[in-house]
């Protein structure tokens, strides 16, 4: 990794969360299921969480916030590990952006795990946090399909 420190590990994290939560707004607005534009904002809503949490790591709560975060454990119920991709489009039904949001999450937490392979002392600390962070967001989401699509059919 280099010469990429802290700080800029978070303001690359924070440019991730930005993304994600335009992707959901945008797909928000490609689908016209009540229920789908519902999950579409709250997914929204979490990703500016996400951002709001490392930007107070930026401002020096690193330590607090980082050994919260990696306290937790979070059992993956890897449901978006068997399903086939999924692209959102004008007509994506719930069961669509539920996936692609299970396979953003997934990828996200795929990266910061790959980042604290290759890290070490707080920039991997940082990274641990991170994946845990998207690991929950993951798990959130499945718990969501399992709940609205496994128990539909």
């Amino acid at each position: 990794m280099g010469g990429v420190g802290i700080g800029e590990a978070i303001r690359q994290a924070i440019e991730r969360e930005e993304e994600a939560h335009a992707l959901y707004s945008k797909a928000r607005g490609m689908v016209t299921d009540p229920v789908a534009q519902g999950m579409l904002d709250e997914l929204a809503t979490q990703e500016l969480g996400h951002k709001a949490k490392l930007e107070s790591l930026l401002k020096g709560d690193a330590e607090r916030i980082v050994a919260r975060g990696t306290e937790r454990k979070i059992t993956d119920l890897k449901i978006a590990d068997y399903l086939a991709p999924a692209k959102l489009d004008e007509g994506a039904d719930l069961q669509q952006v539920l996936i692609v949001a299970m396979q953003k999450e997934k990828d996200s937490n795929q990266l910061y795990e790959a980042m604290t392979q290759i890290t070490e002392g707080s920039t991997q600390e940082l990274f641990r946090f991170l994946a845990g962070e998207e690991l929950a967001h993951k798990n959130r989401v499945q718990q969501l399909y399992d709940e609205i699509i496994y128990r539909e059919n």
